[in-house]
């Protein structure tokens, strides 16, 4: 079976040795814009060189600059991009897309609204699957060109959408065959899997609560275990009990972020401090961002805090922490992320976000 990862940062690359690793022929894709991976693992032969627990070489079978080429025969299409790369990428896509393809968007960050909306408008028959999950597999970085640190194996459990829902079997059946030793959970509700993201939770408060350890330190230091000290952990908590209360608006149960961390790594810590403090996944080395443009800002903050906050607001849910650390991220990097972020009504107009049309459902 071909698959195909679109991307080729630390999250694809790590994605694309994975899946050679499990025998599948793999191709590599990335936009000539952010080669610097690709030409590297090109002149290695293909060959991916892989640090952390579990250190190796694997060889994928095709590395390219060429959509067409990426995604010709493909069965599953992994798109692993930042999310605001993600529109940008689908619509190159697009024209080569035939029936039966499954796209499978990593992490989604409330992908499916747009890409349904694109699908709907530019190739309204054709057949394909869009799937979105909450997290990637790994918890990977890229160390230099063509090596890929990976600090731990793969998650223990990942959650995805599946668009449209008759397609649920087939797309877990794929996902399990790429993931066999991750347990794939399908949870068809698209804010469901958009409002689970750890990253949103974590990222962008505990970056701004580290403003001046980051500025005097370059990031060299361990980010969660010296950055989300006893106070950051109170801030992180208030924020997940906003998310929450969001998610029950809509009729959904979301889990709290200690049982999101309990179910993908299989951390039972006591509370949020004690994940930081001996979570060996988190701490191998300084992982502190080393300037403010960095993604868990300018990609979690629009594609993760502003889909919350709209959900909120159609809500009336009242969200002071959330949007605090939208209005201080917004001022730090001079960007207004509520005018620039994903608002899912944009891409719904026909089927504005209303509470009472989604049903209840247990996420995780």
């Amino acid at each position: 079976m071909k698959v195909a990862v679109m991307g080729a940062g630390g999250g694809g690359v790590a994605l694309a040795s994975h899946l050679a690793q499990q025998g599948f022929q793999t191709a590599l894709y990335a936009p000539p814009e952010h080669a610097k991976n690709a030409y590297a693992i090109s002149e290695q032969q293909g060959e991916i060189h892989v640090t952390g627990d579990h250190p190796l070489t694997c060889k994928v079978d095709t590395v390219t600059l060429d959509i067409r080429q990426a995604i010709h025969g493909a069965e599953i299409i992994f798109m692993v991009v930042p999310a605001f790369g993600q529109e940008a990428l689908f619509e190159n896509m697009l024209p080569f897309l035939v029936d039966e393809q499954v796209i499978a968007v990593m992490p989604g960050n409330f992908a499916t609204y747009p890409l349904q909306y694109m699908l709907e408008k530019v190739r309204p028959t054709l057949d394909i699957t869009l799937i979105e999950s909450s997290s990637l597999l790994h918890v990977a970085e890229i160390e230099e060109p063509g090596t890929v640190h990976i600090a731990s194996q793969h998650k223990n459990l990942l959650e995805f959408s599946v668009y449209p829902e008759y397609q649920t079997q087939k797309a877990q059946t794929l996902l399990q065959k790429c993931m066999p030793e991750t347990h794939i959970k399908i949870v068809n509700n698209y804010l469901a899997i958009g409002l689970n993201s750890p990253n949103g939770i974590v990222h962008p408060a505990l970056t701004i609560l580290n403003c001046g350890y980051i500025e005097s330190t370059h990031g060299e230091f361990y980010f969660y275990k010296d950055g989300m000290t006893p106070a950051v952990c109170k801030i992180i908590n208030a924020l997940d009990k906003e998310r929450q209360a969001i998610g029950k608006a809509y009729g959904l149960d979301l889990p709290a972020l200690l049982d999101i961390i309990h179910h993908y790594y299989g951390i039972n810590a006591l509370s949020l401090r004690d994940f930081a403090l001996t979570s060996a996944v988190h701490n191998q080395r300084y992982s502190a961002p080393t300037c403010y443009s960095h993604r868990y800002i300018s990609e979690d903050v629009p594609y993760l805090l502003v889909p919350w906050l709209s959900l909120a607001k159609a809500a009336n849910v009242n969200t002071p922490v959330l949007k605090s650390i939208i209005s201080i991220a917004s001022e730090l990097v001079d960007c207004n992320f509520v005018k620039k972020g994903r608002l899912i009504s944009h891409f719904l107009p026909s089927q504005p976000i209303v509470p009472l049309h989604l049903s209840s459902q247990q996420a995780v």
